[in-house]
């Protein structure tokens, strides 16, 4: 079963669903709250049936190349991310779409994917954030459509997020643009045209590009088949409700430090395996 409905309708929709022997998808964020996305992944253990979120930016490739690098050591330990996205889509959606009247748009519908690539690209979970948001005039926006934020890795390391969903300057592309820098080189990923072009930078070393695997299905293809694939295997894909309720912490995070006007620390997930 797929699931497109409001966030809110996620947790007792899918949880009928799994009780009622279905595999679900759901369309991202997996739920309104923590709590509910906690719940959810314990009725799909309880139920073995699979549970997974529609987070298809995982699977393009380039993404899938500066992952690989990175879990390589191409560029040693990570010691900062800077994050850009900024695409006007104050005409995009269509009049009247739900978008343009949900609180923190460019948060939970937007930013879920970036906030989910940060933790597939770098393997680390975000355990503290600063964010601030705030209304774009002149938009169709009734609500804050840009963020700023500021979140620590695991590790340690420190992550800019520049954020406009409703700027009237160049867009960058919907994967935005990202400089990623380790103790060994660095990985610069920009917007050309309306694609990408991500390089490799060796502190020392020579320049290369990064261009991910062309074997492998991609986005909403890619996505449907590792459904397919844990659906009659069993196995936990890497957008599984069991991995994912961590991208919802770091959705759910940033609203609330933007709404309380303070620095959050992530309160992380039980990590369940199965």
């Amino acid at each position: 079963a797929v699931v497109v409905t409001p966030p809110a309708t996620h947790r007792p929709i899918a949880e009928t669903l799994l009780r009622g022997d279905r595999h679900v998808l759901l369309e991202k964020p997996l739920a309104a709250t923590l709590e509910d996305g906690e719940a959810l992944v314990r009725v799909a253990e309880e139920t073995g049936r699979t549970l997974m979120v529609a987070q298809n930016y995982r699977y393009r490739p380039q993404i899938r190349a500066v992952q690989a690098a990175i879990r390589d050591g191409a560029i040693g330990e990570i010691r900062s991310v800077a994050i850009r996205f900024h695409r006007d889509t104050r005409t995009v959606f269509g009049e009247g779409d739900f978008r343009y009247s949900m609180g923190q748009p460019l948060i939970v519908d937007m930013a879920v994917h970036h906030f989910d690539m940060l933790r597939a690209i770098t393997g680390l979970d975000v355990t503290e954030l600063y964010g601030r948001t705030w209304h774009v005039p002149g938009g169709v926006y009734q609500h804050h459509a840009a963020a700023a934020l500021i979140m620590t890795l695991g590790n340690g390391a420190t992550v800019s997020y520049d954020g406009n969903w409703a700027g009237f300057d160049t867009d960058t592309s919907w994967d935005g643009e990202w400089d990623i820098v380790g103790d060994a080189g660095r990985i610069r990923w920009r917007t050309v045209g309306q694609g990408n072009v991500v390089d490799l930078i060796p502190f020392g070393g020579e320049i290369r590009s990064l261009d991910g695997p062309d074997d492998l299905p991609t986005d909403q293809a890619g996505l449907l088949a590792d459904f397919l694939d844990a659906v009659a295997t069993g196995a936990l894909a890497p957008t599984s409700a069991a991995d994912n309720v961590r991208s919802l912490a770091i959705v759910l995070g940033a609203v609330a430090s933007a709404e309380q006007g303070q620095p959050v620390t992530l309160r992380q997930p039980v990590n369940r395996t199965s």
